[in-house]
């Protein structure tokens, strides 16, 4: 392993990644348990979303596995979420989740309690 390359450019990026995402599965009382709830998939756009649960603990995982960016609109539970991986707030109205994401990106959604 090319430790040196984690200081700069890409190799950073990478680390950085991969840090965040340690923290929010530590953090995430949701992903403690083993429910899993395939909410929607898309062979032909090559989307899919799925529930993680624990007790009242949810989050929601969408996944673009294209290399290409995509929209969605995507049966979702109603309420306020926060977006954890791009830091942001949205609304779920009407069980209906419509945004864009990029190529090649999950987006990790927890409820906002605030």
């Amino acid at each position: 392993m090319q430790w040196d390359l984690l200081d700069q450019g890409y190799g950073l990026h990478l680390k950085e990644h991969y840090e965040a995402l340690a923290r929010i599965r530590h953090g995430s009382p949701a992903l403690k348990g083993r429910d899993l709830e395939v909410l929607h998939v898309d062979d032909d756009a090559k989307l899919i979303a799925y529930r993680r649960g624990f007790g009242d603990a949810e989050m929601m995982v969408v996944a673009n596995l294209r290399d290409t960016d995509a929209s969605f609109r995507i049966p979702f539970p109603n309420g306020r979420w926060h977006e954890l991986m791009f830091e942001y707030e949205t609304d779920a109205a009407n069980g209906i989740l419509s945004e864009t994401i990029p190529a090649s990106t999950a987006k990790l959604y927890v409820r906002d309690f605030d």
